[in-house]
């Protein structure tokens, strides 16, 4: 509890400080906002500022202040992408729960 106080009172208002307190605390967070969380605490709660770190960290990619901001994409299963032909088909022809039986 007393270090939720420190981090309360100095550590800098930036994402991942409210996940990381949550976390102390024995909530749940989302992925995201674990990754978020987890940035704030290895980085000594952004005392340096907030930037990127430079890590190389398999978190790195989710990190809110890296430097390289381009869309992180996850791999779409197969039965992912043929549901997305599926709900494209629908969207198309207009039919809206008929046509989910159908398939």
């Amino acid at each position: 509890m007393e270090n939720i106080k420190w981090i309360e009172k100095h550590g800098k208002m930036a994402r991942g400080k409210q996940e990381f307190i949550r976390y102390l605390e024995g909530g749940k967070n989302t992925l995201r906002q674990a990754v978020y969380g987890m940035c704030y605490q290895c980085t000594g709660y952004y005392s340096d500022s907030k930037r990127d770190c430079q890590a190389e960290c398999p978190l790195h990619d989710w990190m809110p202040f890296r430097e390289d901001k381009t869309k992180v994409k996850t791999a779409r299963s197969e039965k992912q992408k043929e549901n997305d032909r599926k709900l494209s088909l629908i969207r198309s022809t207009g039919k809206q729960n008929k046509g989910l039986q159908e398939f």
